[in-house]
């Protein structure tokens, strides 16, 4: 047996990939690849051939950042950790960049409530998917 990621096999990362993206149109992934959900989300664009754009490592983690991310890449789901989160919702514009995707899904450790109730509030659709 094969292990990957956080202790799980090559076959539980494909078979979550699966279930968990199956369904998913575009996206933009603010996830490092060391992150399991990372790991997810790419194979689960693989898996089902749908258009997966990543932050790349070369730019720093900012607001600015991603919400140039999500405007050239008009995803439908954003994925991103609760700590990005954060960053976005400090960041004028960050809230109305993240109410054009379809969802907001973080993961990794749970998303403080202030900060939960903060931008459901305004109108962004926000999910926990792994990990929190």
């Amino acid at each position: 047996m094969i292990w990957c990621v956080a202790g799980q096999t090559h076959r539980a990362i494909i078979n979550n990939a699966y279930t968990t993206t199956r369904s998913l149109a575009t996206t933009f992934s603010a996830l490092p690849l060391f992150h399991t959900f990372g790991i997810i989300v790419l194979f689960g664009a693989i898996y089902t051939g749908k258009i997966t754009s990543m932050f790349g490592g070369d730019l720093p983690v900012t607001g600015e950042n991603m919400i140039a991310g999500l405007k050239a890449t008009r995803p439908d789901i954003y994925y991103l950790v609760p700590y990005t989160l954060k960053l976005m919702a400090e960041t004028d514009g960050g809230i109305e960049a993240m109410k054009m995707c379809r969802s907001v899904c973080y993961s990794g450790s749970a998303c403080p409530e202030e900060l939960g109730d903060k931008v459901t509030a305004a109108g962004v659709v926000l999910s926990s998917y792994y990990g929190s």
